[in-house]
């Protein structure tokens, strides 16, 4: 399931700057969406994201679910 695979690959990439509850109940495709455009160097982010299509799936369901 993607929540746990998330949960794993928040802390390296995310936990500096983001709280997983902050995105509780947003919508996980446009966050991966965002990501995804973040990963791609598409759309501003503070540092360059690092991840695989599924990584960036996994963690945005992760976040949607408010790290839960």
């Amino acid at each position: 399931p993607p929540a746990p695979a998330g949960k794993a690959k928040f802390p390296a990439v995310c936990a500096d700057c983001h709280e997983p509850a902050d995105f509780d109940g947003e919508d996980a495709k446009a966050l991966a969406d965002s990501i995804g455009k973040m990963a791609a160097g598409q759309m501003k982010h503070k540092s360059a994201i690092k991840l695989t299509p599924q990584e960036i799936t996994d963690v945005a369901a992760y976040m949607a679910g408010g790290g839960k």
